[in-house]
């Protein structure tokens, strides 16, 4: 992937502008881990991400690495 940013410093190529949202989502799970947010909160964000995971693999088979498209 290229990498290219926009002006906001977010990529400017869909796919991984997606997969850097997923990236976010990971990190937001992880600090309501961290912040002790009640397990069933946090299980329905794990929920949610693997939706958006679903979505990314959907629009681009094949693209992704690292834990933005960890199962």
């Amino acid at each position: 992937m290229s990498q290219e940013l926009d002006q906001w410093g977010f990529p400017i190529n869909s796919a991984e502008r997606m997969q850097h949202a997923m990236l976010s989502f990971y990190d937001l799970i992880e600090a309501a881990m961290d912040a002790d947010f009640p397990t069933a909160m946090v299980g329905e964000l794990r929920q949610l991400r693997l939706k958006f995971l679903d979505e990314f693999e959907h629009r681009f088979p094949g693209c992704g690495q690292g834990r933005a498209v960890w199962r």
